[in-house]
């Protein structure tokens, strides 16, 4: 089998995530948001944006659900759940996914159990380079470090392991990389197992109805396959070859792939993505609601574009609109002036540009002022001063 096709917004996160490790100051914008495909963490090395989209590129549609309600059980053909409990489901999680497993033929459930994080295999290539870091690089990464394992084995050290009924974690065993696989051709054929990256944490251990169909060379469960009538429901012990950093190896890639392809064709699938460890089941499901606009504007990308425009008006109004200095009063011109009426009206008889013109109304004005009437037949006086008319 081929490595499966990937959207170009999913090769673009997969490059991201390749070389963030050699950007300068790459650490600050470290994302480990866990489990969640949306756009805000599409980048997040513990996401499932690329998982998600080799859906899509499949043909199937994908949309992301909070609950187990009404909607969910009648429309969905695939769930996909990256789990963020450290134990199994719930009875009534699992009795609620098995009854919609029942329901029609042909559903799919595929779970992802939590123990691992891609926090500290990706920091600790940072650390280890290339290109080397600087001393206070070193300290920076070091505090990530333990950030990150104090967020992750802080919940796993609360972890009870479960009933059995599908599996129960342990996690008592040391961390382990897994270099050999175990199952039939139609998982491991075509795979290079000394290339892969694949990390065990705790052991998931398959219930009794649970048919194991991979395994490492320890007989440790990598993915488990339980029959619910005409629907079944996978269960992968974590996501070490399905979150996006680890999808950036392209064994992790032909192995997500062909987990993709075993839902069938033009399937619904819903990334199961609840606010808390485990989902709500509601009888009802809850209204749509239309966000306002300062929701619509807070979302990427428009709340970059909003704080770029809002900083460029800001910008404008501190060139635009200040007066600095003290204040003066400005000179004003008397209405009443004659002057600047006689001078306008020189210039617009200069702007005729003919001079007998502006002498006739320059005598009409003489005679009306002075009251004098000329005679009809009166020739010109000659002791009329020439007006000197500038050139035009």
């Amino acid at each position: 089998m081929s490595t499966p096709a990937l959207s170009a917004g999913a090769w673009r996160t997969l490059i991201a995530l390749a070389l963030m490790g050699v950007a300068s100051g790459c650490q600050d914008t470290l994302q480990t948001e866990y489990g969640t495909r949306s756009a805000m963490f599409a980048d997040s090395v513990n996401g499932t944006h690329v998982f998600s989209e080799m859906f899509e590129a499949d043909g199937h549609r994908v949309v992301t659900w909070r609950w187990l309600s009404p909607r969910l059980h009648e429309k969905a053909d695939v769930v996909v759940w990256f789990s963020k409990s450290f134990d199994p489901p719930t009875p009534e999680v699992r009795d609620w996914l098995e009854e919609w497993l029942w329901e029609q033929p042909g559903r799919t459930l595929i779970y992802v159990g939590r123990d691992y994080d891609a926090a500290r295999p990706y920091l600790e290539r940072v650390k280890a380079g290339p290109p080397p870091l600087a001393a206070g690089q070193v300290l920076e990464v070091d505090e990530l470090l333990a950030d990150a394992d104090l967020k992750f084995l802080n919940p796993r050290t609360l972890a009870k392991g479960g009933d059995g009924d599908w599996f129960t974690i342990d996690t008592s065993y040391k961390p382990y990389s897994v270099r050999a696989l175990n199952g039939s051709a139609q998982w491991v054929s075509g795979i290079q197992p000394k290339q892969l990256g694949i990390e065990l944490l705790g052991r998931m251990k398959p219930g009794p109805d649970v048919d194991v169909l991979l395994t490492d060379d320890q007989d440790n469960m990598l993915l488990g396959e339980m029959a619910v009538d005409e629907s079944r429901a996978f269960f992968v012990v974590n996501g070490s070859f399905l979150l996006n950093l680890p999808l950036v190896n392209r064994e992790h890639r032909k192995l997500a792939g062909r987990l993709a392809d075993s839902v069938g064709d033009d399937r619904y699938v819903v990334f199961l993505e609840p606010t808390g460890d485990m989902p709500e089941i509601l009888d009802k499901d809850p209204k749509a609601e239309t966000p306002g606009l300062g929701k619509i504007l807070a979302r990427p990308p428009l709340n970059s574009i909003v704080f770029h425009a809002i900083l460029l008006g800001l910008i404008f109004a501190f060139v635009r609109l200040p007066i600095f200095g003290v204040p003066r009063t400005l000179a004003t011109t008397a209405l009443s002036d004659f002057g600047r009426h006689v001078t306008a009206l020189g210039e617009l008889l200069m702007l005729t540009s003919d001079r007998q013109y502006a002498v006739s109304r320059v005598l009409h004005y003489q005679q009306m002022t002075r009251k004098e009437k000329e005679p009809a037949h009166l020739e010109r006086p000659t002791d009329i001063p020439r007006l000197r008319m500038p050139e035009i």
